[in-house]
């Protein structure tokens, strides 16, 4: 049998000795190394101090080096490449060259909220149901309404920039309105709103004959402020019904942030309807009117005269179902007061303006400065500052109305650019039988909703 006998060869790294070099302070056969003597020392004459303080650039490491008078070092060690010394100029060109980072970026912008307060916006969000469609936008926080931003300012003494309205309310907005001028040119400026209804004069007889109804329903501004007006029909066909508060008390400790009350509303002698019944998890409408003092310090900022303010007049709208609420979609031909229509048709408090609210307090403002700042927050210059002053403190109709006094739209026009004031739907704790059967509310139903209230301040 042949046997093959295999060479194997493992690889192994070789080793090159290197010999220590015999110096003046070291030997190879003395490895404690001893103090250097005779040594020469560098000396540095005045001449040649006076030539390296007055070099502009640092000394490199090779330049450090050459200078050496030590000629015993080891040549093949390895030694530091010289650097070139730097230009100034060139240095400080491509200092200029990098980019400018702040250290202390911006705070994003916070996207602002807006409510979906009639069928109106849900059907902009939800679309017609006839394709795809795109959500309505809004700010998104990136800062892209600062793409059309004003420029800064020149400095040249023709450009005369506006001056701001003095008061507290204007003061309050705190609107950063930049370098604009009263010759700044403005783009995109949104559409005044659609007016949605007029007013006409009303005869008393006329009253009797073509609106019988209303001989039931006073107009005078304590029953205003007391009773709905007939028309609004939150829950067709029936009209609103005025619960009395049985009872109310504060549910949180004093110096809660939020408070909350816990309210007792008496629905004892609410009518009859089919297939409504109040159930513990169900919900109740509330409609609230507006402030009573609000609508009056608003008609005065509007300049309305008193004795047209609970005078009945004939609104006409074009269609729709303002001011019905939840009415059929018609043109109609109402009677009214322009107090009852401030009072319980029309958000003034809640809602933030928009631009062609914006946009109609500017057609209607006297004051150049004033039309231009409203102007402005209605176009696309102005849109950080609309998005700032969405997003930061609340503010109403009745402030702009004090920011800016010498606007005064016509109520016709001013109710196009306010929502309809809907109806706040609050949860049951509890089963109005339930409560009729507890001692001393013998055969009364009430409900029991609590409601939380949120403080912001005001100027």
């Amino acid at each position: 049998m042949d046997t093959t006998i295999r060479r194997h060869s493992f690889g192994a790294g070789q080793h090159r000795h290197r010999n220590i070099p015999t110096t003046a302070t070291s030997h190879p056969n003395d490895p404690i190394p001893s103090e250097p003597k005779d040594i020469r020392l560098l000396k540095v004459s005045p001449q040649m101090r006076a030539k390296f303080n007055g070099m502009n650039s640092p000394r490199s490491s090779g330049e450090s080096l050459s200078v050496a008078t030590d000629e015993t070092t080891d040549s093949e060690a390895p030694s530091t490449p010289p650097t070139e010394p730097a230009d100034l100029n060139e240095v400080t060109d491509k200092l200029d060259e990098l980019p400018i980072h702040s250290p202390n970026p911006s705070k994003k912008r916070r996207a602002s909220t807006t409510l979906a307060t009639n069928s109106d916006d849900i059907r902009k969000l939800l679309g017609d149901g006839k394709g795809t469609t795109f959500l309505q936008k809004y700010c998104c926080g990136d800062g892209c309404c600062m793409v059309e931003a004003l420029p800064a300012p020149a400095g040249q003494p023709q450009h005369v920039f506006v001056d701001q309205p003095d008061n507290d309310a204007y003061r309050f907005l705190r609107l950063n309105i930049g370098s604009l001028t009263l010759d700044t040119e403005l783009t995109k400026i949104v559409d005044p709103p659609e007016q949605k209804m007029s007013f006409s004069g009303l005869r008393r007889q006329s009253i009797d004959e073509k609106f019988p109804d209303e001989l039931k329903h006073e107009h005078n501004r304590e029953a205003v402020d007391m009773f709905p007006p007939t028309y609004m029909k939150p829950h067709p066909p029936y009209s609103i019904f005025n619960a009395p508060v049985y009872g109310a008390r504060e549910l949180t400790k004093p110096g809660a942030e939020k408070r909350t009350f816990h309210f007792d509303l008496d629905v004892t002698d609410y009518p009859e309807e089919g297939g409504v019944d109040f159930k513990v998890g169900g919900a109740v409408g509330v409609c609230p009117p507006n402030d009573p003092y609000v609508v009056e310090d608003i008609m005065d900022q509007l300049g309305i005269p008193r004795f047209q303010r609970d005078k009945p007049v004939r609104m006409h709208t074009p269609g729709g179902r303002w001011p019905t609420i939840w009415g059929d979609e018609q043109s109609r031909t109402l009677v009214t007061t322009r107090r009852e229509i401030l009072t319980w048709t029309v958000d003034i408090a809640s809602a933030p303006p928009t631009k062609p609210m914006f946009r109609l307090l500017a057609d209607h403002a006297t004051a150049p400065n004033e039309k231009k700042i409203l102007t402005f927050l209605a176009s696309a210059q102005g849109q950080a500052a609309f998005c700032d002053l969405r997003t930061g403190p609340h503010i109403t109709l009745q402030q702009l109305l004090h920011a800016f006094p010498s606007s005064k739209p016509p109520l016709e026009h001013l109710c196009g650019a306010l929502n309809q004031l809907m109806p706040r739907f609050y949860s049951l704790s509890n089963d109005p039988h339930v409560s009729s059967a507890r001692e001393g509310l013998a055969g009364r139903r009430l409900i029991e909703t609590a409601v939380t209230i949120h403080e912001t301040p005001s100027f």
